[in-house]
């Protein structure tokens, strides 16, 4: 089942090589766990769309979501929805 999940977190670390590392970090793993979404970030809060299969959704906001001493501080779950088609898929790189 495509589920969908909507998010926000606030950045640790604000500098662009740590905002850099989160992007390569995702356009890295994402792909090949079958994950596609869209990453905005602005002051200081990060805001993610993130579609893809229930675990592997459900496993990657597992890494994300209790990071405070890494990239985000705790997050608050806006969305979490299934799916029936990828929107991110549509979206471009």
């Amino acid at each position: 089942m495509l589920v969908r999940l909507l998010y926000c977190s606030r950045a640790v670390d604000t500098s662009a090589q740590a905002v850099e590392a989160i992007l390569a970090q995702a356009r890295q793993h994402n792909p090949v766990s079958g994950i596609t979404g869209i990453l905005c970030y602005g002051d200081g809060i990060f805001l993610q769309c993130i579609e893809g299969g229930r675990m592997q959704v459900s496993e990657l906001y597992g890494t994300i979501r209790p990071t405070s001493a890494t990239a985000t501080s705790p997050c608050c779950t806006s969305k979490r929805s299934p799916s029936g088609a990828s929107a991110a898929g549509r979206w471009g790189r």
